[in-house]
């Protein structure tokens, strides 16, 4: 909950560099999120809710 967590992801392209990033957003701002995320070149979004969040 401090911050996102950031991994490389192995690509098949070997000069293609390419990250996860995992981040929990409040829900009123996720639309907000995504469309910044889009023009900052993300692709692949996955939203879930979550369910259960133990602190």
């Amino acid at each position: 909950m401090n911050g996102p967590t950031v991994m490389e992801v192995q690509s098949t392209k070997e000069d293609e560099k390419m990250f996860a990033v995992h981040a929990v957003v409040d829900a009123d701002s996720i639309f907000s999120v995504v469309r910044k995320l889009k023009i900052l070149g993300a692709r692949d979004i996955l939203v879930l809710p979550v369910e259960r969040l133990i602190p």
